[in-house]
C-alpha cells in the first residue's frame, strides 16, 4: 500500500524541515466579535460598509468554527462578508431578511488564495502581497437598505502563533 503525505507532513519530513507557519501547525485558536446595530434613522443602505472587527496579519479565519448571525430585517436585504480586496472573500451575498446566521466559506482560488492569510493586502499580480497590515472584517449591504435597529454580529475564530 501506498503512502501519500500533505504538503505539511512533507515540509516536516524533509532534511532539514521545511518550517511550518504556525497558523498552519501549533497555531493557538483567536475569536474576534464585532456586533452592529443598525440606528433606528440614517442607517446602512444599499452600498454601504459595515466595518465589524480587525484581525491581525498572519490570522487564518476558520470559517466551519466562525459564524455570522443576524436579526429581522427588511426584505430583499442582503450583504457581503470580506475584506478591503475582496468584498465576498468570507461570505458571499446572503440575505439577512429573516433572523438567521451563516458560515463563513472556505477561501479558495475563485474568491481569495486558498490557506488564505488575512491582512489588508494589495496583490502585484504574482500573488504576493505589497503590504501586510491587520484586516478589517466588513460586509457590504446590497438589495435592500439594513432594517432598523437590526443586529448583525460577526463570530470569527481565526488561528494565529
Amino acid at each position: 500500500m501506498a503512502n501519500f503525505f500533505s504538503t505539511e507532513v512533507t515540509s516536516l519530513n524533509a532534511a532539514p524541515p521545511v518550517r511550518i507557519k504556525v497558523n498552519r501547525l501549533m497555531g493557538r485558536l483567536r475569536y474576534a466579535f464585532g456586533q452592529f446595530t443598525n440606528p433606528a434613522a440614517s442607517g446602512a443602505g444599499i452600498a454601504d460598509i459595515i466595518y465589524f472587527t480587525r484581525i491581525p496579519k498572519g490570522g487564518r479565519i476558520l470559517g466551519w468554527l466562525s459564524s455570522v448571525s443576524w436579526s429581522t430585517g427588511t426584505a430583499s436585504s442582503t450583504m457581503n462578508l470580506g475584506d478591503s480586496v475582496t468584498v465576498a472573500r468570507h461570505l458571499a451575498a446572503t440575505a439577512i431578511t429573516t433572523a438567521g446566521n451563516a458560515t463563513p466559506q472556505v477561501v479558495t482560488s475563485s474568491n481569495g488564495v486558498a490557506g488564505y492569510e488575512v491582512t489588508d493586502e494589495t496583490r502585484d499580480g504574482t500573488g504576493v502581497p505589497t503590504s501586510t497590515n491587520d484586516s478589517d472584517l466588513r460586509g457590504t449591504v446590497a438589495g435592500a437598505v439594513v432594517a432598523a435597529s437590526q443586529i448583525i454580529a460577526t463570530h470569527m475564530v481565526y488561528v494565529q502563533d
